[in-house]
C-alpha cells in the first residue's frame, strides 16, 4: 500500500481529520486508531482508492485531530476524496449493523466473493442497504418553493424531500411527497441528477418540477412553514448563517427575527445553508455578504459539480438554469381538426389561464360548445379534459413550434386530432 494512500477513519459515524485539514488524512497516520484488521477495508471510487477502518468503542481523537461530522464536510473535500468518504461512511456503518443475521439472529462474516455479509448459521446473504430518496425543486414562475422542518436549525430552509415507498417509482414519489408535505401537485417531473447520501444510507435522487396547482398546506405535519421565495430573496435569517472554520463545525445563526421586524433578504444559497453546509467556493464565511444568486453570478453551478455540492443546493441554486426546452404555453387560440369516425370535424379551440389553473372551450359547426375543464403540461405534452356530448373527452397532443398533434378518446371512441396555435 502507497504510503500516501488516503484514509477514512471513523469514530462511530464521524470521520477523523488532522483540525483545519481540507483534505483526508494518509491512512499511515490514523491507521493505527483503528480497530482490529477485519475492520479494515478496501474503498474505491472511480479512479480513487482509500483505506476504511473503525476506531475502537469509546476512542477519542488525541491533541491536533477532530471528530467531523459528515455534514460538515461535504464542501470541504475535493470531488475524488469526498467520494471515498461518502461510500467509506455508507459501508463503515453498514458494518457496524450486519454483524447478525436478521433472519435467525446468528453472527455474520463478510462473504469471500461478494459484498455481502453471510450468516455462519443459515447461510442468508445480507447486501449493504440502499435507502432511495427523491429531493425536489418545484417552480412557479420565478418562485421555488421551499419548506421549514423541525429539524432544522433557526434559519434553516430547503426544497423538499422524502423517501421512495415500496412499490413506487422516483417519479411517483416525487408527486406523492408534493401532495403530502406541502398540498400541491406538480407536473414536467424531470431528473436533475443523484448523489451518494449516507445519512445513514441514502441515495439522494434529485428532481425538478413545475407547479401545476393546489394551495399549500402542512398536512403531513412534518414541516413548520412553507413558502415561495424569489431569486433574490431568501427566507428570514437565512443570510446570516455562518459556518466556523474546523471540520464538522456546526452552523450558527443570529437571533430570530422578532415580531414587525422586516426580512433580511440575500442569496437564494443561504436558504439551504442551515441544513448542508456553505460552499467553500461562494462567498466569504459570512453569507450576508453574498448578494447574487448562485445561478446567475456563478456559471459553474451546473450538473457536473454535482458530485462536491449537496444536491440540494444545487437545486435551489439552479432554480433559473436551463432544464431543457421550456413547458409549452397552452394558452391561446387554435385551428383544429379531429376526425370522427372517417369524418373531418374542424372548430377552433381557446384556452386561458396560466400556472397549471386552465379552462376554455371548444367551437365546431357540428356540435354545441365543449367546455374545457383542465390542461396539463408536462414539456411538450398537453392533456385536455373536456365536456364532450358523449361524455368526458380526452385529448393527448404533443406541442411543436406553434402545431399541437394527437389523438382523442371520448365515449369508447377515438381519433387523430391536430390544430395550430394562432395567437
Amino acid at each position: 500500500m502507497p504510503a500516501d494512500t488516503p484514509g477514512c477513519l471513523f469514530a462511530g459515524s464521524r470521520l477523523v481529520l488532522a483540525e483545519d485539514a481540507r483534505a483526508l488524512p494518509p491512512w499511515r497516520l490514523v491507521g493505527r486508531w483503528a480497530a482490529d484488521d477485519p475492520a479494515r477495508f478496501p474503498v474505491r471510487a472511480g479512479r480513487a482508492e482509500a483505506v476504511a477502518g473503525l476506531a475502537a468503542p469509546g476512542w477519542e481523537p488525541p491533541p491536533g485531530w477532530t471528530a467531523a461530522n459528515l455534514r460538515g464536510v461535504l464542501t470541504l473535500l475535493a470531488k475524488p476524496e469526498l467520494a471515498l468518504a461518502l461510500k467509506a461512511a455508507h459501508l463503515a456503518r453498514w458494518r457496524r449493523t450486519s454483524r447478525f443475521c436478521g433472519e435467525c439472529g446468528a453472527r455474520t462474516a463478510l462473504a469471500s466473493r461478494q459484498q455481502a455479509t453471510k450468516c455462519l448459521s443459515c447461510g442468508r446473504l445480507a447486501f449493504p442497504k440502499i435507502s432511495p430518496a427523491v429531493i425536489v425543486q418545484v417552480t412557479r414562475g420565478p418562485r421555488l418553493l421551499l419548506g421549514r422542518s423541525r429539524r432544522h436549525p433557526p434559519g434553516g430552509w430547503s426544497v423538499l424531500a422524502g423517501f421512495v415507498d415500496p412499490g413506487e417509482s422516483l417519479e411517483g414519489a416525487v408527486r406523492r411527497e408534493m401532495r403530502e408535505e406541502a398540498g400541491v401537485r406538480v407536473a414536467d417531473v424531470r431528473y436533475f441528477g443523484s448523489q451518494p447520501w449516507p445519512f445513514p444510507d441514502s441515495l439522494m435522487v434529485g428532481f425538478t418540477a413545475r407547479y401545476r396547482d393546489g394551495a399549500l398546506q402542512r398536512l403531513d405535519g412534518e414541516l413548520e412553514d412553507l413558502a415561495w421565495f424569489g431569486p433574490d430573496e431568501t427566507a428570514p435569517r437565512a443570510s446570516v448563517l455562518q459556518h466556523r472554520s474546523r471540520p464538522g463545525g456546526r452552523l450558527r445563526a443570529t437571533p430570530r427575527r422578532r415580531p414587525g421586524e422586516a426580512r433580511d433578504l440575500g442569496a437564494l444559497t443561504g436558504v439551504v445553508l442551515a441544513r448542508f453546509g456553505k460552499p467553500r467556493h461562494h462567498g466569504s464565511a459570512n453569507a450576508t455578504a453574498d448578494r447574487n444568486p448562485p445561478h446567475r453570478s456563478d456559471p459553474t453551478m451546473t450538473r457536473r459539480r454535482l458530485p462536491t455540492l449537496p444536491i440540494a443546493l444545487l437545486l435551489a441554486g439552479c432554480a433559473s438554469a436551463p432544464q431543457g426546452p421550456p413547458p409549452f404555453d397552452p394558452a391561446g387560440s387554435y385551428d383544429y381538426s379531429a376526425n370522427v369516425e372517417g369524418m373531418v370535424i374542424a372548430g377552433t379551440m381557446t384556452i386561458e389561464g396560466a400556472d397549471g389553473a386552465y379552462g376554455g372551450q371548444m367551437l365546431s359547426d357540428v356540435a354545441p360548445p365543449i367546455p374545457i375543464n383542465s390542461v396539463v403540461v408536462e414539456g411538450q405534452s398537453i392533456t385536455i379534459e373536456a365536456s364532450g356530448p358523449q361524455g368526458p373527452l380526452t385529448i393527448q397532443v404533443t406541442a411543436s413550434g406553434s402545431s399541437v398533434e394527437g389523438t382523442w378518446t371520448m365515449g369508447g371512441m377515438t381519433g387523430s386530432f391536430s390544430g395550430t396555435k394562432t395567437n
